[in-house]
């Protein structure tokens, strides 16, 4: 028996001097550079995160490994070996990002303090014009209130005044008709006096 070894480099050497016999599970085809890195290829980390997170996430096409020049969009900011790592400005952009999330961040809680101390202001403007109605209102049941006095003082004076005269006037009355009723008597007693 021959060894192992030998039996198989005599069947790939068979494969190999064979005019149009493909080689036997030979991986000599052509693979970019990129392809032959041991465990940082971006897409397989793309492909571990989408399995954490479930298969709705679909990771990045399967065509953009062969291609090579797609590597540098899957970069997450980490350095990486043989092609340069992506461009120089990959690593720089989280940075501007949580600068303008931070100012966006202030901006809305800048705006939303603005949007509460306007409300206030017109809560503010709300009540007082309701306190300045009721004000109003108030002076003028009040107003309304002296008019009525007033009035009803005035009324209670001229009942008096009215009452005082109709007993001034019956008091008078009988006097007055007594004095007429004596006159013509004097009257008449003179004539005859100067018929005499």
């Amino acid at each position: 028996r021959e060894p192992r070894g030998t039996w198989m480099a005599k069947e790939a050497v068979k494969g190999s001097v064979g005019a149009k016999a493909p080689p036997a599970r030979d991986v000599s085809f052509a693979v970019p550079a990129d392809f032959m890195e041991p465990d940082s290829w971006p897409e397989q980390e793309e492909a571990k995160a989408t399995t954490r997170r479930g298969p709705e996430v679909a990771g990045p096409p399967q065509g953009a490994r062969k291609q090579g020049g797609h590597r540098r969009i899957y970069v997450a900011g980490e350095g990486q070996s043989s092609s340069g790592g992506g461009p120089p400005s990959s690593p720089a952009q989280p940075k501007p990002k949580q600068k303008t999330t931070g100012k966006s961040r202030a901006k809305r809680m800048a705006t939303m303090a603005a949007q509460r101390h306007r409300e206030r202001q017109r809560m503010q403007a709300e009540l007082k014009k309701r306190l300045d109605e009721e004000e109003a209102t108030l002076r003028d049941v009040k107003r309304l209130r002296e008019r009525l006095r007033q009035q009803v003082k005035l009324a209670a004076k001229e009942r008096l005044r009215e009452e005082r005269w109709k007993e001034i006037l019956r008091e008078e009355q009988p006097e007055t008709g007594g004095d007429r009723k004596k006159e013509p008597r004097h009257v008449e007693l003179e004539d005859e006096e100067e018929e005499e």
